[in-house]
């Protein structure tokens, strides 16, 4: 029982983590992480209109995070796969970046690969965030009550010990 319960605390703290954000445990919300992903876009636009096949993964990939956010829990694997569709996508990226040349209006391409990174994961939480808001709420239901039958266990071992 204590194993159980501990294992589902790990779970728990996990989920925990990808919904609240900062020390303070603070909860994200949907609107934060798409504004986040729309300002970052906002600001790698001079390269996006300049490379086709830069547009063009960063388009597929939001249009996979779209149907990830629409199907929520009942398609797990591709809510697992989106971390690596977006390290995929992320490689790409920088292959076409590699390709464009410079311009006055777009000076290097290191400071849009952070920019890439910070769009493709604000990307990612944003499609996975109802997930696991909803993974936590599931959660609950299932830890407390192991979280009860520790305690009525530990109790009734106590009492045995003390009985004999």
């Amino acid at each position: 029982s204590m194993v159980v319960v501990a294992s589902s605390g790990l779970v728990g703290r996990f989920l925990h983590g990808r919904l609240h954000a900062g020390l303070h445990g603070r909860q994200l919300s949907l609107a934060e992480l798409k504004v986040e992903a729309a300002s970052t876009m906002a600001e790698a636009a001079p390269w996006l209109h300049a490379s086709d096949t830069l547009r063009s993964e960063l388009d597929r990939y939001t249009r996979d995070c779209d149907a990830v956010a629409r199907a929520g829990l009942t398609r797990p694997l591709a809510l697992c796969m989106l971390g690596w569709r977006g390290r995929r996508t992320l490689v790409r990226c920088r292959a076409a970046l590699r390709n464009a040349a410079p311009t006055p209006s777009r000076p290097g391409a290191r400071g849009v690969e952070s920019l890439l990174e910070l769009l493709l994961g604000a990307q990612r939480a944003a499609a996975q965030f109802r997930a696991f808001e909803r993974l936590l709420a599931l959660w609950h239901v299932a830890h407390i009550p192991l979280v009860f039958i520790l305690f009525l266990s530990a109790i009734a071992h106590v009492v045995a010990v003390h009985m004999y």
